[in-house]
């Protein structure tokens, strides 16, 4: 969906993200659906929030910050495993407006993301046209 290049060295600390750019957040815009709890440990989850429809888009500001972290990050690693990311060497995280309940969206492909609330982690599915959501146009 998004393909980088590289245009200068920088030295990344920690669990300093990639990138940060609070512009570029239409791979997510779209009506989505939350289809079901991303195991992740032993714990049983409620499941409350199964069904749910939400939509997302740049009139409603729906998100504040888009962060791109490299899967050699310990933390970003068994996120990748837990999604089933395949080849990517990164993750694009995007941070939701305190307009919306999730704290976070997890992109895995234009169509899957999982959604963050606090340690509880959802899949969701793109319900809406991604052409129509605009979710392919070129940045830069």
């Amino acid at each position: 969906m998004y393909r980088a290049e590289k245009t200068r060295e920088m030295e990344i600390e920690g669990d300093n993200p990639l990138l940060h750019a609070s512009s570029h957040n239409s791979m997510c815009y779209g009506m989505w659906k939350i289809t079901g709890i991303v195991e992740k440990d032993e714990e049983a989850k409620s499941g409350k929030h199964i069904g749910e429809m939400f939509r997302t888009s740049e009139e409603r500001n729906s998100f504040t910050a888009c962060r791109i972290y490299s899967v050699e990050n310990e933390k970003i690693h068994e996120l990748a495993e837990l999604m089933d990311s395949g080849d990517n060497t990164y993750i694009g995280c995007f941070e939701f407006s305190e307009d919306y309940y999730w704290d976070v969206m997890i992109m895995k492909d234009g169509m899957t993301a999982i959604l963050v609330k606090g340690n509880d982690l959802y899949w969701a599915e793109r319900k809406s046209d991604p052409v129509e959501d605009g979710i392919y146009h070129e940045v830069g």
